[in-house]
């Protein structure tokens, strides 16, 4: 789990992919950056399409977030499938 800033996020066609700062406790196919991290979620349900608009609200509001990995690198091969996430 993380607390975290939000450095940027990017959005593709069926997922959507978000940095932080200090990602901490990931797994090894999450290889993403050095010191930041990248999570993604799967944006075809509306749980994904929720988490997605949480993160951008969040970046916009500048506040931070709590994220929770599943451990897995299912939808991109260097990042951390998001278990949950929470707006500070």
């Amino acid at each position: 789990m993380v607390r975290s800033s939000i450095i940027g996020y990017i959005n593709f066609h069926e997922s959507f992919a978000f940095t932080v700062e200090n990602q901490i406790g990931r797994p090894y196919c999450a290889s993403f950056g050095a010191l930041a991290g990248r999570y993604v979620v799967n944006t075809t349900n509306e749980n994904g399409k929720l988490m997605a608009s949480a993160v951008m609200a969040a970046k916009a509001a500048g506040s931070n977030i709590h994220v929770e990995g599943t451990g897995d690198c299912i939808y991109y091969p260097d990042s951390e499938d998001v278990n949950w996430l929470r707006v500070e």
